[in-house]
């Protein structure tokens, strides 16, 4: 049926099919059509011959047998599938190595950038004078490692560690470092340590000491003039009440001078407290602060203000005269009016007791020259 070359016999064929010519009867039948097939995926194309279809693929020249076109479609989608899967694997077995290499890269790189930024920053300690080893433990590494632990990819190395790093820690730490000498600052120098310091109760005792020079002589000279019946009892009583008032105001002016005195040692006080804040805000990450210092240059120079608080106050009051006994006496013969020597006792006997309202006829006659010129008392 097939020829040596594998080809269909066609004569012998035609000679089993047809019967010998016109006169074997019934003629040949057409034979049946092949099928095509065609790859969905690349679009090969395998056509079937209709004789392929009836007979089969044949026999290769070396005797084997030939495939039909279903048999290479068939064997056409296996070689196409396996070579799939290969590709497959290759490309699974190169995005594998890429992204191994790629995770080698990025760690190798993150590695040396974790250690560029720590070297920068070892560098600007020892620029400002500090030890970075003091501060590794504590705050360098610390710093570092999270901001090493926040890189999730090569996208997140660029600019991660910044270059004023350093100087950011740095700051951060002298801040800190402020903030607590602040804090116990603040705890020692309290709202009222000034006026506790250096108190208002020192002024009344100083401004009565020298109120009691003037004043207390004053009112000796007036008992004088008393006794001796120059001022009578209403006289008398008149210019106690004018040493009253004269005294009441000389102790407001001299303790308003007093006050004065006290603002400005408050102020020599309040200086030093400030110069203690001034250096807080001034204070380096390598410098301690005690607040103690400050304290008793404070002390110190309230008790030099204490113990020269009345030699100031004294100086500030200087000359100022805040009575006179001329206009005291007159103060009083102004009360007492006109009095008659006769009214209540004539000339007294020697023995016997004078009235209070008795006045000296020779002070009568020296009444025109006014109290201011009787003489001391």
């Amino acid at each position: 049926m097939f020829t040596a070359g594998g080809q269909l016999d066609r004569l012998t064929f035609g000679g089993i099919r047809g019967g010998g010519g016109k006169g074997g009867g019934g003629g040949q039948s057409a034979p049946p059509q092949g099928r095509t097939y065609v790859d969905p995926v690349d679009g090969t194309v395998f056509v079937e011959s209709p004789y392929e279809a009836m007979l089969g693929g044949g026999i290769n020249p070396d005797g084997t047998p030939r495939m039909t076109a279903a048999e290479q479609y068939n064997a056409h989608l296996r070689e196409r599938k396996a070579g799939e899967v290969t590709a497959s694997n290759q490309t699974k077995a190169e995005a594998a190595a890429e992204k191994a290499q790629a995770t080698d890269t990025f760690n190798t790189d993150k590695s040396t950038a974790y250690n560029d930024a720590l070297g920068n920053v070892r560098r600007t300690f020892e620029l400002q004078g500090l030890n970075p080893d003091t501060y590794m433990t504590t705050d360098i590494a610390p710093r570092l490692s999270s901001i090493n632990s926040g890189i999730r990819d090569a996208s997140g190395l660029k600019g991660a560690y910044a270059d004023t790093l350093g100087s950011d820690i740095i700051n951060q730490l002298t801040s800190g470092n402020r903030t607590k000498a602040t804090g116990s600052y603040d705890t020692m120098f309290n709202p009222n340590y000034t006026n506790t310091l250096v108190p208002d109760t020192g002024i009344d005792t100083f401004t009565n000491t020298i109120l009691d020079e003037q004043f207390n002589p004053l009112q000796t000279q007036l008992k004088n003039a008393f006794d001796r019946n120059t001022l009578d009892q209403r006289g008398y009583d008149a210019a106690l009440a004018s040493l009253g008032q004269k005294r009441t105001a000389a102790q407001g002016t001299v303790r308003d001078l007093g006050r004065t005195i006290i603002n400005e040692d408050r102020g020599y006080i309040n200086d030093i407290v400030g110069k203690g804040r001034t250096d807080i805000s001034n204070l380096s990450l390598n410098q301690t602060f005690d607040p103690n210092v400050y304290d008793k240059q404070a002390r110190d120079r309230a008790a030099s203000e204490a113990a020269s608080f009345g030699g100031e106050l004294r100086g500030k009051v200087g000359g100022s005269k805040f009575a006179d006994l001329t206009e005291l006496l007159n103060a009083g013969g102004i009360a007492q009016g006109a009095t008659n020597p006769t009214a209540a006792n004539a000339s007294p006997l020697a023995g016997t007791t004078k009235s209070p309202y008795y006045v000296d006829p020779t002070e009568e006659e020296n009444k025109g020259r006014g109290l201011g010129n009787t003489g001391a008392f």
